[in-house]
């Protein structure tokens, strides 16, 4: 990482003036006053603390700690340029269409805005979405991308793990003032709750405190099968909900509502893109696995 204290811009002039050899040239060169380059490079002397260039009226010399200095700079841009113009070319060479599917909560508030991101970047790519919690056969489907949680059983499939869901307890600001205050666990017995769920099975929460895991019989009030459904009913009153943190902490979230039993958690689900096995996978997908595996963390 490049220390803020030092203008890159006096850097590049630096370089500039060893390459020509002679600094009234390189303001030549530069369109620049002489006077400027000779005192753009003072003050890079003066950022790094020491003489780079010995000067005299027809001639210069560098340092000792010039050439070591002139030496891994100049190795250090070579590298940086050649990075530029490598994600330049890529960003204008790679192109197609990627399909993804994902349950629709990670698809509206992380997928969609990272999609406008990524295709800043690389606006070749076209893509179509798929919003569904329904595990399907990604070759069949010809989807290059699917955003899952939980853990992978089909051996046929490859997975980046991109982190774990945590989850809490919340519900509306009017909800918590309104009810008795919530101090034990088994209150959500008789309290009112919104419950996630793909079965009509018993309702329940397994609930973990200082590594104490209970589960907790529950009546909802309503039932869903999305957790942004869960986050709309719970912000506007209806219950209590067990609640994924990265909505409650996300753009999307209007904020009135309370964590309640702070205490007390769901076990961490894994969160993970999954795509199919392949000898090579395309570019245009690497390259966005990779981005969404990076920018999803930072999120999570």
């Amino acid at each position: 990482m490049f220390d803020a204290a030092v203008d890159l811009n006096r850097i590049r002039l630096f370089l500039e003036i060893v390459r020509v050899g002679n600094i009234t040239k390189t303001a030549e060169l530069l369109n620049l006053q002489k006077s400027k380059v000779s005192r753009d490079l003072a003050l890079l002397e003066q950022e790094l603390g020491t003489q780079l260039i010995y000067r005299t009226t027809r001639q210069f010399s560098l340092t000792t700690e010039g050439q070591k200095f002139y030496d891994k700079a100049h190795a250090s841009f070579e590298i940086l340029n050649e990075a530029i113009q490598e994600t330049s070319e890529s960003s204008k060479t790679i192109a197609g269409h990627i399909a993804i599917t994902c349950p629709e909560d990670i698809g509206q508030i992380m997928l969609i805005p990272l999609l406008e991101e990524f295709s800043k970047i690389y606006p070749k790519i076209t893509y179509s979405l798929d919003f569904s919690i329904e595990v399907i056969d990604l070759v069949a489907h010809k989807i290059d991308l699917a955003i899952r949680l939980g853990h992978l059983k089909d051996s046929s499939l490859k997975m980046k793990k991109v982190g774990e869901l945590e989850f809490g307890l919340y519900c509306s600001k009017s909800l918590y003032e309104a009810l008795p205050e919530i101090i034990r666990v088994d209150q959500l017995k008789t309290l009112p709750t919104i419950y996630f769920q793909r079965s009509t099975k018993k309702a329940y929460w397994n609930l973990t405190c200082r590594g104490h895991q209970q589960k907790v019989e529950i009546q909802p009030a309503v039932r869903v099968n999305n957790f942004l459904s869960v986050y709309s009913f719970v912000q506007k009153g209806m219950g209590i909900g067990l609640l994924p943190k990265f909505i409650v902490n996300s753009d999307f979230s209007k904020g009135g509502i309370v964590q309640v039993l702070k205490e007390y958690h769901s076990g961490a689900s894994d969160i993970q893109i999954i795509y199919a096995q392949q000898k090579e996978l395309p570019t245009r997908v690497k390259v966005l696995s990779d981005f969404l595996v990076k920018k999803m963390k930072e999120k999570l």
